[in-house]
């Protein structure tokens, strides 16, 4: 007789209150398969009961020199693969999780490389990207790290509608991989209006993934399945229901433990085809049954070792079979086992000498086959250890606030090591103590694809609650990033990204007449603000070139020239490529923002930090006196070219002024102030005073001129040759001379210690007057000072009155060899409460994080 398929939900609620195990027996509807299950799914423990009715060989252990030749070569091939795949990860803290539109978003990034999470060398370029609720990337920018690190902000738009907002950082070789282990993190932006309604969902839809333990279901042996749910707005989702065989008969229960995941134990029967059915009515199938292979099962709830279990079907139990242990993609593991005459192989993996971190436990057969695999997590808290000293008493209104902060590792040794500090006003917004740090993305985050939800939380503490759900969160999350089954071919697989180094610029050289110019020096001088820089670059034979390594800021101007074989200065007709940084493709799941009081509050306070943007803006504004215009005179605006690089000479002689013809362009040198000459052509021996009796550097035009060598006159004094561009120019073709010397010629670096000559050439008329290309290039996004009042000083503008969120922002603070660093800051005029956020990573990659409150005591 067919037993008929009825749905939990359909009983009275009488009925539903009897646990759903003694339902099922109630009913009669467990099959003998659905027995085994039951005693191992209601006991909430990772590992497989089986004792009772299957033999397990006694615990294995790998021998103390094994030298087999599958791990020699398994060995041998992820080193390989190593080799030319080290793993680089980013993470960015930011000063906080909420903002307003219109503010800025201040952080600090961290580029680690290799196993043990050192900085990164590697890579000089950090990506950052700001991409809204829409999926699209609002703000692209790029920053030069250096030494590992780079510190950036992000002003928002001012009009930006609320919601949710990922921030996304990554390097360029991190795009030869998987983009699901970008760092990202979701932000709240309030917007200047009310905050939209979020647009209605379909709340039955349900996103209901399965994953076999050790990646396969294996008919006739007893497996976990563990399962996660995912509701339409991204987050987590909690769910009822039953599985169903192909006769429609329930044979094993569904429900969620934690962050929308579960788990259930099933031995599956050979052609059928399982189906979960959830309490909406919706049915999803589960994965295909395999009719041979292995399965592992996994306790890693003792403190001492990982045990491990191990089935096979009947066909393979007479081969040997080999498990390997890693942690970001090295070998901290491994070991042949055998299963003689039990059904069960039971071995235990010690984590006294593992580092804490995702560890992959993949079992190959002899032919170095992967059969299956499983990952867990090995915390043994190799993390810093902050402590600091705060006095309550000093958080009164704009108060001096002095900080003491010690860091130790987990010896409690202290620790000379890299930490950015956010303080904010916890009135107005606090960090959520559960939400990602450095410690869950280095060591958890950044192994496994999908979104965990308070990943924090995982990490407080090791209660056997959390130990439990972090488990469920690697069986559920846990991907293979280490391509075991295709490893010959992708170990030195060509890289479409490589470790940058700077920005690139690139194009195509040209002459007068348009022809290429032909493995040919570039040279080129370029300047944004006050940084300044020289760099050459050779032409290939079809007159293309490439800078690879360019690393200015801001808007940057570059000027180009090139010489000939006869140091003669060449035209330039030159064409940029655009070389614009296409970001990857965003795939952000935006989760729909939730009001709540939080928000809601930091809502009601926007005009409030309005007006604080003004008492920022004081800063940067200049009082002027009142200025009366009597009468409009109209000048005439002669054509002439600026100054190179912007700069202010010391001293400028115009040819205009002058009316002797033919006079030689060193003669009239001669008369700028600070100038002296010696000889006659073609050995001119020039200096400039306070140039510190070297030989002065020609520029023509803004471009560079080489010295042509000549011997040192008897009797000369020391100076250097003048260009033979300069010795036979007639002045008829100059515009104007300028010089400059001292500090003023420092922008040239070490070139200009003996003071800089500027030519400038007539435009338009006279001699025919050589090209030196000039371009705008955007570079890396532009520094900012976070802005810190100092109120021991009396100033008008501490007039306004002081509402900042994020009291105090250093993204570059440096523990001393004890371990110590003190700071001091000012206190707004509401802070009664503030939070402190750090995040540290020492020279040895031990990351660390701590997220404090502390509370003002009123002073009478």
């Amino acid at each position: 007789m067919k037993i008929p398929t009825i749905p939990l939900w359909a009983f009275p609620p009488s009925i539903l209150k009897i646990p759903y195990v003694a339902l099922f027996l109630l009913l009669g509807l467990f099959q003998s398969n659905a027995n085994e299950s039951a005693r191992s799914f209601f006991n909430f423990n990772p590992s497989i009961q089986t004792a009772d009715y299957v033999t397990i060989q006694q615990l294995q252990l790998p021998p103390q020199t094994d030298q087999d030749s599958v791990l020699v070569k398994l060995g041998n091939k992820a080193n390989e693969f190593n080799k030319h795949n080290p793993i680089e990860k980013i993470y960015l803290h930011t000063d906080r999780n909420l903002f307003t539109s219109g503010e800025i978003v201040w952080y600090s990034g961290y580029a680690v490389l290799g196993p043990l999470h050192q900085f990164s060398m590697a890579s000089k370029v950090l990506h950052v990207d700001i991409i809204d609720p829409n999926n699209t990337i609002l703000v692209s920018q790029t920053h030069e790290m250096v030494n590992g690190k780079a510190n950036g902000s992000i002003a928002l738009p001012k009009h930006l509608l609320s919601g949710n907002y990922q921030i996304r950082a990554y390097t360029d070789w991190m795009r030869n991989f998987e983009h699901d282990f970008f760092f990202t993190k979701t932000i709240t932006i309030v917007g200047a209006s009310e905050m939209p309604l979020s647009h209605q969902m379909d709340k039955d839809i349900t996103d209901l993934q399965f994953f076999p333990e050790g990646g396969h279901w294996i008919t006739g042996l007893m497996g976990r399945v563990g399962y996660k749910a995912i509701g339409p707005d991204g987050l987590d989702k909690e769910i009822r229901g039953y599985i169903k065989n192909t006769q429609g008969n329930p044979v094993g229960i569904l429900e969620t433990i934690d962050r929308g995941s579960g788990y259930f134990d099933l031995k599956p029967s050979l052609g059928e085809q399982y189906i979960a059915v959830l309490e909406d009515g919706s049915e999803h199938p589960l994965p295909k049954v395999m009719e041979q292979g292995y399965t592992i099962s996994v306790d890693n709830l003792n403190e001492v070792s990982t045990i491990v279990k191990v089935q096979a079907s009947a066909t393979l139990k007479d081969r040997p079979f080999y498990i390997v242990g890693q942690i970001n993609n090295y070998i901290h593991y491994q070991g042949k086992f055998e299963f003689g005459s039990a059904d069960i192989v039971k071995l235990a993996i010690p984590k006294d000498q593992l580092p804490s971190g995702v560890m992959s436990i993949t079992l190959f057969d002899e032919e170095m086959r992967p059969w299956c695999e499983r990952v867990v997590f090995i915390n043994n808290e190799h993390t810093l250890t902050f402590n600091l000293d705060i006095r309550p008493e000093q958080l009164s209104r704009r108060n001096e606030v002095t900080l003491n902060i010690h860091v130790s590792d987990p010896n409690g040794d202290p620790v000379s090591t890299d930490l950015s500090l956010a303080i904010t006003d916890a009135r107005q917004v606090v960090n959520d103590i559960n939400s990602g740090n450095m410690v869950s993305h280095l060591l958890m985050q950044s192994e496994i694809k999908g979104n965990i939800q308070d990943p924090g939380a995982l990490f407080r503490h090791k209660e056997r609650a959390t130990i439990h759900a972090i488990d469920l969160v690697m069986l559920t999350h846990g991907w293979r990033k280490f391509p075991w089954r295709d490893l010959e071919k992708s170990a030195n697989r060509p890289k479409q990204f490589q470790f940058s180094k700077g920005l690139r610029i690139s194009g195509l050289a040209r002459g007068l007449y348009d022809n290429p110019l032909k493995r040919i020096t570039l040279n080129g001088i370029a300047k944004s603000r006050d940084f300044y820089g020289m760099f050459t670059a050779k032409t290939s034979k079809e007159g293309t070139f490439a800078i690879p390594n360019f690393n200015f800021r801001d808007t940057t101007k570059i000027v180009f020239s090139a010489y000939d074989h006869k140091n003669r200065q060449l035209n330039l007709k030159m064409v940029l490529d655009s070389n614009q940084i296409k970001p990857p493709t965003p795939n952000f799941l935006n989760p729909r923002l939730i009001s709540n009081q939080e928000t809601e509050k930091y809502f009601a306070d926007y005009y409030t930090r309005e007006n604080r943007y003004s008492y920022n803006d004081y800063e940067n504004s200049t009082k002027l006196d009142e200025v009366v215009v009597t009468e409009k005179i109209a000048e005439k605006i002669e054509r002439t070219a600026p100054s190179a690089l912007g700069q202010t000479p010391d001293a400028t002689l115009f040819t205009k002024d002058t009316r002797e013809a033919g006079l030689n362009l060193v003669d009239y040198i001669a008369r700028l102030g600070g100038v002296t000459v010696h000889g006659s052509f073609p050995r001119y021996n020039v200096r400039v005073r306070g140039g510190l009796n070297g030989p002065p550097l020609w520029v023509l035009n803004g471009v560079p001129v080489s010295n042509i060598p000549v011997q040192q006159q008897e009797g000369g004094l020391p100076g250097g040759s003048v260009p033979n561009q300069i010795a036979t120019m007639d002045i008829s073709n100059v515009e104007r001379v300028e010089l400059l010397k001292g500090p003023s010629a420092a922008i040239w670096g070490s070139r200009g210690a003996g003071g800089v000559i500027l030519v400038y050439t007539k435009r338009g008329g006279g001699k025919e007057i050589v090209l030196s290309p000039e371009f705008d290039i955007i570079g890396h996004a532009i520094d900012r000072e976070f802005y810190t009042p100092d109120y021991s000083v009396k100033l008008d503008k501490h007039s306004f009155p002081d509402h900042r969120t994020t009291l105090y922002w250093n993204p570059n603070i440096r523990t001393d060899q004890n371990g110590n660093a003190s700071l001091r800051f000012y206190n707004s005029d509401d802070a009664k409460q503030i939070q402190l956020s750090i995040e540290g990573l020492s020279d040895q990659g031990l990351p660390g994080t701590y997220l404090e409150t502390f509370s003002g005591i009123d002073i009478p």
